[in-house]
């Protein structure tokens, strides 16, 4: 994102009902007290609106789907209103999602290597380049305290870059894209 105005956002987002960082004038600007560590602006129930101004990025996290999608919303009519054209901005839309699952057991590689038997567990699924700004990357894995019980708890993590459109899809209904993925696994 280019240069937004943080302290307008900031300002803007209290009257929102957002728990704000503290914007003091100084010499050559403004400072910001962050309100937590990883450049936290604003803080609403469990999201957290992050911006790194080395980088010139704007974050929106949350452990619920909806309250995160609803923020974002919020964030880019602050933007809007502000003057920030979002769309000339942004350089890329990229949502992180990290989550449990259960209810299927996926099948285990084994490989040799010498007299040893491994299990191959952790499994990577990548579509696209990394550096580009259509990349998905699913990582799956069985957590350990659940080896022995059926059936597994697996936790995903998944990095997904699109359009905003379709990322916000996949976010409404990322539950079931994800159940539906692992599905699509255990029948491998």
């Amino acid at each position: 994102m280019l240069n937004p105005d943080i302290v307008g956002l900031v300002r803007e987002l209290g009257g929102l009902g957002y728990v704000t960082a503290r914007v003091r004038p100084v010499f050559d600007g403004y400072d910001i007290g962050f309100l937590e560590a990883r450049n936290v602006i604003a803080i609403k129930g469990m999201v957290r609106v992050s911006y790194d101004f080395d980088r010139r990025m704007l974050g929106v996290e949350g452990v619920k789907v909806g309250e995160v999608v609803l923020c974002v919303g919020e964030v880019e009519k602050v933007l809007d209103k502000l003057g920030v054209n979002v769309e000339d901005g942004v350089l890329f839309y990229e949502v992180q999602v990290r989550g449990r699952v259960s209810g299927v057991d996926l099948p285990k590689k084994e490989v040799k290597l010498g007299d040893r038997v491994l299990m191959g567990l952790v499994t990577d699924y990548v579509s696209g380049n990394p550096s580009t700004t259509r990349f998905l990357h699913v990582r799956v894995y069985p957590l350990w305290a659940t080896w022995k019980e059926k059936p597994r708890v697996y936790e995903l993590t998944v990095v997904y870059r699109d359009d905003k459109k379709v990322l916000m899809e996949f976010l409404e209904n990322v539950e079931d894209v994800l159940n539906g993925f692992l599905q699509s696994l255990s029948s491998l």
